[in-house]
């Protein structure tokens, strides 16, 4: 779903701004994902989703 694109969002701890620094992050374990809650728009966006289905069914 296009509307769940940035509710998580992955920091990475590099040494420089190279490819290779990240590469190195990643086999390293050096990144860590922070997620948040969706914002109100996106919340009642999929709950009227939910609301139309059943109505149709």
């Amino acid at each position: 779903m296009p509307d769940l694109v940035g509710i998580a969002h992955t920091v990475f701890e590099v040494d420089d701004l190279t490819v290779e620094s990240v590469f190195k992050a990643l086999l390293n374990n050096r990144v860590m994902t922070i997620a948040h809650y969706p914002g109100p728009k996106l919340i009642i966006r999929r709950l009227s989703w939910s609301i139309k289905r059943r109505i149709r069914y």
